[in-house]
């Protein structure tokens, strides 16, 4: 992995929050589960740069709209918050040079295995292969992390909850591999 990643990753402000310590998980869990698919090296190293820059794109986004909770949150700044995975991808596109690979597992992270989730409204198998495992890791770790507008799970609740989501927001082959 680059020094260049673990540059970009430290020196913006999401160092100084939970989404700093959020993107450090998500890659770790990702890369766990990218493994035990039997994802070959190189493939584990972009996986693990999409993990940890795949909210890069709140860097962008009101700090007061990032932190507030869907419920929180007003139809038009719910709008803004659901751009985060394309400005995300957008940017780094623009300034590094990774993979496609990695640019989509970044914005495609927010995706539903089922069709309903965002920015681009794909399922199943047209999410590519990152993004479905990044959405899962993602959606554990925001369980059990004392985000501001949640309670947290524990881990074995947190569980619970990606396997009832398995056929619908998740891969179920991905899910039975984390689980």
């Amino acid at each position: 992995m680059s020094a260049k990643l673990f540059e970009m990753v430290n020196s913006t402000d999401l160092a100084k929050t939970l989404i700093y310590y959020h993107s450090i998980h998500v890659g770790i869990l990702s890369v766990v589960v990218g493994a035990r698919l039997g994802l070959p090296h190189d493939e584990l190293c972009q996986l693990a740069a999409a993990a940890l820059l795949h909210d890069i794109g709140k860097r962008f986004i009101d700090h007061d709209i990032v932190r507030g909770g869907k419920a929180h949150r007003s139809e038009k700044e719910q709008e803004v918050y659901r751009s985060h995975p394309k400005i995300g991808a957008e940017y780094l596109r623009e300034t590094c040079r990774f993979s496609a690979d990695v640019y989509e597992g970044i914005m495609e992270h927010h995706e539903c295995y089922n069709g309903e989730g965002y920015p681009l409204g794909k399922k199943g198998g047209e999410i590519h292969l990152f993004a479905r495992i990044i959405r899962i890791a993602d959606c554990y770790d925001a369980k059990v992390s004392a985000f501001p507008a949640q309670k947290s799970l524990s881990p074995s609740e947190a569980l619970e909850y990606v396997m009832a989501l398995g056929d619908r927001w998740f891969d179920p082959d991905i899910v039975a591999v984390f689980a």
